[in-house]
């Protein structure tokens, strides 16, 4: 999988960029997207492109008349990526209105546009302002549409990227609900890129609960 960088001069490149506003922005996005497809599809992979990004995308939604707009500029785009993309594209849930997995409407939205799909648990956290009964239940509408998960940890105010079991997420709540289909990677970053240790540490979090949960069901049978 290949993923689509995150910023271009100090701009995140969110699926809002106007071609007029954000000029330049929005032409490397454009352009690098398709540069990406077309090696993912020599190599037969993916690229992750964003659907909505972070601090950038509220300042964004204000441009429009509307979030309704917002989200119908963002939806033609979107559809377009995917036309493109040719199976070749995962779509990545973000922080704001525009493409967050919670809101029950979005959600239909995307469920009814069939996008492959990208969760990051800590945006979808995040963006539901640290509910944990509307995190579970955004994982279960989308987990069929689900084809890879970013397992992060996050007190639920902000983009704080902790290791498992330092936030607010119910891990033991989220693991039943994870499509078994998907791939998964801990996207923990450590102080510096010479060391996995947050990584490894989430990993063998998540691997206690589910051995934990296994022994509880066993003893229950």
């Amino acid at each position: 999988m290949i993923h689509h960088p995150m910023s271009y001069q100090g701009v995140h490149l969110d699926q809002l960029l106007d071609p007029h506003r954000e000029a330049a922005a929005y032409q490397f996005l454009q352009t690098s997207t398709a540069q990406l497809l077309a090696l993912a599809t020599e190599l037969d992979v993916k690229v992750l492109v964003h659907g909505g990004y972070g601090s950038d995308s509220g300042r964004l939604i204000d441009e429009y008349e509307s979030l309704q707009v917002a989200r119908d500029v963002v939806f033609e785009r979107l559809d377009n990526l995917v036309c493109q993309a040719s199976g070749h594209v995962v779509i990545e849930n973000g922080v704001t209105a525009s493409f967050m997995y919670g809101d029950p409407q979005l959600d239909e939205r995307i469920i009814q546009h069939h996008y492959p799909l990208v969760c990051d648990l800590s945006h979808v956290f995040i963006a539901l302002h640290g509910d944990m009964e509307l995190t579970m239940l955004a994982l279960k509408r989308l987990v069929p549409l689900i084809q890879h998960y970013h397992l992060v940890d996050s007190m639920g105010t902000r983009h704080d990227s902790l290791p498992l079991g330092q936030g607010l997420i119910d891990w033991q709540r989220v693991l039943p609900v994870l499509n078994p289909h998907a791939t998964m990677i801990y996207e923990v970053p450590d102080e510096t890129d010479a060391t996995c240790a947050n990584m490894l540490s989430s990993y063998h979090y998540l691997r206690a609960l589910e051995l934990r949960s296994i022994e509880g069901g066993q003893a229950n049978d």
